[in-house]
């Protein structure tokens, strides 16, 4: 194992499912930000080794070192960007490998975005079923979560376990200096205001004028399942080739398949979030503690 010499120096950890695409679409308009065409890398899940995962092929990972500073060894902006959304769940082997890998140099800052956990592992529920990977119906997933978690399932199908931030968020503020932790809510409703909160946190231009960006990435049910297959197929032969074709060309891409074959979503029984709403509840309540937020709208 080498210290890394061209890497990141923020790392949108997460919370999949809540908001980092959108997050993702505003900061590669500010031109002292680089976010690499490969938005999730996943290196520090696994430095240098691999995934060996049931059901679930985390085939666009970039899990060798030396390809992994290739993707920074050319940026000149100011902050460089990894926004590996596994890193804030898997956060003990995240956080270990940081320090590992960053040796005795300054940590990078870390930013966190954060959803109503009934409303995220719903929308992570709809991905996986949009995606033609989830067969189940979302009670019965639930059920089957812990037995799937023991037989090796990727996190993907962690659907409750993911939402439980309170630890991830804790291990996070206790590992390192600068931790920033974002609301989806507050994303959608006030994206400027955020932006500017978060050009600050970078140490970059703050006076930027960042265009609106209309909702990307949404659960949604598909016409034809074959295609959303076809499409979202994880292949690393087709995630090198996508990204050689750049960020832009590959989301409009993707972006013009999913809307010709977009049906209306699925929507989530009320006993159903009744159920996790409290299951959530003591989490939700360490949690408002350790950011200093009001989050009762997520106990309703």
């Amino acid at each position: 194992m080498m210290v890394l010499q061209h890497k990141p120096n923020c790392l949108v950890v997460g919370a999949a499912k809540a908001g980092t695409t959108l997050l993702y679409y505003y900061l590669r308009q500010h031109p002292e930000v680089f976010i690499p065409n490969q938005k999730e890398p996943c290196f520090f899940l696994a430095p240098n080794g691999s995934f060996n995962f049931v059901k679930g092929k985390l085939a666009f990972a970039i899990l060798n070192q030396q390809n992994y500073e290739t993707l920074y060894k050319k940026a000149t902006q100011s902050a460089k960007l990894d926004m590996s959304t596994p890193y804030l769940y898997h956060y003990q082997t995240t956080i270990n490998n940081i320090k590992l890998y960053y040796g005795s140099e300054s940590l990078p800052k870390i930013v966190a975005v954060l959803r109503n956990p009934v409303d995220r592992a719903f929308s992570q529920y709809q991905w996986r079923v949009r995606d033609i990977q989830e067969c189940l119906s979302f009670d019965e997933a639930l059920k089957q979560e812990p037995q799937r978690i023991a037989e090796g399932y990727s996190f993907d199908f962690h659907y409750f376990n993911r939402g439980l931030y309170a630890s991830q968020i804790a291990a996070y503020k206790a590992n390192f200096r600068e931790v920033k932790v974002i609301l989806f809510e507050d994303l959608i409703e006030d994206p400027l205001r955020i932006m500017k909160e978060l050009t600050e946190f970078m140490n970059v231009d703050e006076s930027f004028k960042f265009s609106l960006v209309a909702k990307v990435n949404e659960s949604h049910g598909a016409k034809f399942p074959w295609l959303n297959k076809l499409i979202t197929m994880e292949s690393k032969w087709k995630f090198q080739l996508l990204n050689t074709i750049g960020a832009e060309r590959k989301e409009k891409l993707k972006s013009l398949f999913m809307k010709a074959n977009r049906q209306d979503p699925i929507k989530i029984e009320p006993t159903s979030r009744r159920l996790l709403s409290e299951l959530y509840r003591s989490d939700i309540l360490q949690l408002q503690d350790l950011i200093g937020r009001d989050l009762s709208k997520w106990l309703i």
